[in-house]
């Protein structure tokens, strides 16, 4: 299934059950199914929102400003977006101003951590990415019928140059 539909079916009203039914990887497609009862509740966003910090770090004998910023899940307010918020949360707005604040302060340079990221939001993690980058294919995604989808960075705007990768 396409992760929008999966989406749209496990959304709901607050405090009503939802019950996903899991096929573990270990037994694949042929193994019993795990049946997952979830309540619904609504997500606060800063819980798994981008944070920043500002740290000295050695470098070549001297001390380097450092800012580094934390993304521990790639999220959007779907709500605030669809009744037309100009000030709802998502990854790539929230690390857009962030880098802006980084920017500021006089950082050397800036860090993004994404080693504890979970996923979340494949258009935001899209999105993010086209900051960095002027146009290409961002991910691809495999649907059940082994269909390949090509989600590329449709905007040819650069936020900010990266210059080193690793």
């Amino acid at each position: 299934m396409r992760l929008d539909d999966v989406v749209k079916l496990i959304k709901g009203p607050k405090g009503t059950t939802v019950r996903l039914q899991l096929l573990p990887a270990k037994t694949g497609v042929n193994g019993p199914s795990q049946e997952v009862l979830l309540v619904r509740d609504k997500i606060k966003l800063e819980d798994q929102a981008a944070k920043k910090e500002v740290i000295n770090y050695p470098m070549q004998g001297r001390s380097v400003k450092l800012g580094v910023i934390s993304l521990p899940s790639f999220y959007m307010d779907y709500e605030a977006y669809q009744k037309g918020d100009p000030n709802y949360r998502s990854t790539t707005r929230d690390v857009k101003k962030l880098i802006g604040e980084l920017k500021a302060e006089n950082v050397d340079g800036i860090v993004m951590d994404l080693r504890n990221n979970g996923g979340g939001s494949l258009p935001e993690a899209v999105d993010l990415t086209g900051l960095f980058i002027k146009d290409g294919p961002v991910v691809q995604v495999k649907n059940s019928a082994s269909k390949v989808e090509v989600l590329p960075d449709e905007d040819k705007e650069v936020f900010m140059q990266v210059l080193w990768l690793c």
